[in-house]
């Protein structure tokens, strides 16, 4: 599963938000990132996972941008790794 075209190039690149609202709705939208959230914060750091597991095909656009908007934002501390094709939880520096 590539991931790499669905990258954000920059925190302005948003027009997707608008785009998946009239896809699936804003509540749906924010229950997704919700559920990335605490997905993502129920893994011990190290832990690398296939997208290809966690993610659907029809949604893996809305995967990375919303992955990439929660890592922007400091919201997860996780990264992308193995050529996009897994995530990485980071060890928390707090």
């Amino acid at each position: 599963m590539n991931v790499e075209r669905y990258l954000m190039k920059s925190m302005s690149d948003d027009e997707w938000v608008d785009i998946w609202k009239e896809r699936i709705g804003f509540d749906k939208m924010i229950t997704y990132r919700n559920e990335l959230i605490n997905y993502v914060e129920s893994l011990e750091p190290g832990t690398e996972v296939d997208i290809e597991i966690i993610v659907k095909s029809e949604t893996v656009e809305l995967f990375t941008k919303v992955f990439c908007m929660l890592v922007l934002e400091g919201l997860i501390k996780a990264q992308f790794v193995a050529q996009y094709s897994k995530i990485r939880k980071l060890k928390s520096v707090d």
